[in-house]
């Protein structure tokens, strides 16, 4: 047996094995029992992704290697992306673990009867050097369209997280707003928000919004000081752009939201509900945010960081569904009184809060984009730098 034909079957068997072990442990996980994700799945998963660099060295020096190999590599780079847009759809790293394993045992099929079918060509292989030099730029090819569909798959996950309230493209990033209405003649505006952005932005989101909307303002607050600080006005003047409310800016002050034109209540939650694995991680975020290198110091930072189930359900818990359902609380109490509220919340707390709104009666229209800010912006601010 030639050493493509022996690195070929290693390599395909690793890949059908990991997806048959990773499909079992996602049937015991939607049954009930054990995690998708991490255990033998975890252990396989890594032999995979060790003996994929060498594999590929073996394709590209052995040219008898199948071209077919390449279908499971663009699986395992997807995978190894995120497996975007699946997370962004449920908001949840089991389901998503789940679907990634469901995806990659259908991918695993025609894999395996590939393998079975294959014989390597028995005549010599003419100019292997070439073909070898060819294998080498088509990987470097497949290499970088991957790049560009990771890209573009992180756009389309934005808009899928947030429910089509926020969007990216060439230009830079848009944010929407809707008008949802009842029959009783009550009205909802939510209107996604972005920490950072170019001051034009913020004002063109609430322009248009009569100033008899009461305000339900996002706005965590921390009346036990279990966080240092928290304030994106240094990220901001990083990328060239300006916070969405500066650090000294109260809900409802003229330098926040609105710029005081709207009657305001703070429908928020206190840091002291969150899990202490949640206050860890948004502390070194804090402690990132405040440094005069924010990106650099979040990336030193990361690094020490341990991800984990545990740490990652508490993380969206405290930040996304708990505060939804503190919203949400507030909205039930103020319809009985107020004809007109108004929502300017993070993007992606919006699907989930449109969910609440229309589930009380209310119907949502389509939404108007207004554009936050340019790429042009924030790469000119960061090559200043």
């Amino acid at each position: 047996m030639d050493l493509a034909t022996l690195a070929t079957r290693i390599w395909v068997g690793l890949f059908v094995l990991d997806a048959g072990v990773g499909a079992l442990q996602a049937l015991l996980s939607a049954a009930g029992v054990g995690s998708a994700m991490g255990g033998p799945a975890g252990l396989t998963e890594t032999l995979l992704f060790l003996g994929t660099s060498l594999y590929f060295m073996v394709w590209v020096g052995t040219p008898r290697s199948p071209w077919w190999a390449l279908g499971p590599l663009a699986f395992l780079m997807w995978q190894a992306g995120g497996m975007l847009p699946i997370p962004a759809h449920f908001l949840d790293l089991e389901p998503s673990a789940r679907a990634g394993a469901l995806i990659q045992a259908l991918v695993a099929v025609p894999m395996a009867l590939a393998l079975v079918r294959w014989r390597p060509p028995e005549a010599p292989v003419a100019h292997p050097r070439l073909r070898s030099l060819l294998r080498s730029v088509v990987l470097l090819g497949v290499g970088l369209l991957g790049l560009l569909i990771q890209v573009w798959l992180v756009g389309w996950s934005l808009r899928v997280g947030t429910g089509g309230f926020a969007r990216v493209d060439l230009v830079g990033m848009e944010m929407g707003h809707k008008e949802c209405t009842r029959d009783d003649g009550r009205i909802v505006h939510l209107v996604g928000a972005v920490h950072v952005g170019e001051a034009e932005g913020y004002e063109a989101l609430l322009a248009d919004i009569p100033t008899d909307a009461l305000l339900l303002a996002e706005g965590v607050t921390d009346d036990e000081e279990l966080l240092a600080g928290f304030s994106y006005d240094k990220l901001a003047g990083t990328l060239g752009l300006v916070p969405q409310r500066p650090s000294r800016a109260e809900p409802g002050a003229a330098d926040a939201e609105g710029e005081g034109r709207f009657r305001v209540r703070r429908a928020d939650v206190d840091v002291s509900a969150f899990d202490p694995l949640t206050l860890d991680l948004l502390a070194k975020v804090g402690e990132s945010l405040q440094s005069e290198d924010p990106m650099g110091s979040w990336v030193r930072k990361s690094a020490d960081i341990e991800a984990s189930e545990h740490l990652l359900s508490a993380v969206i818990d405290d930040i996304l569904w708990s505060r939804n359902a503190a919203l949400l609380a507030a909205l039930d109490e103020e319809l009985g009184r107020e004809e007109r509220l108004l929502v300017p919340w993070g993007a992606l707390h919006l699907r989930g809060i449109q969910e609440g709104v229309e589930e009380r009666g209310f119907s949502c229209g389509r939404p108007e984009y207004v554009r936050m800010f340019r790429w042009s912006t924030v790469r000119k601010a960061v090559w200043k730098r």
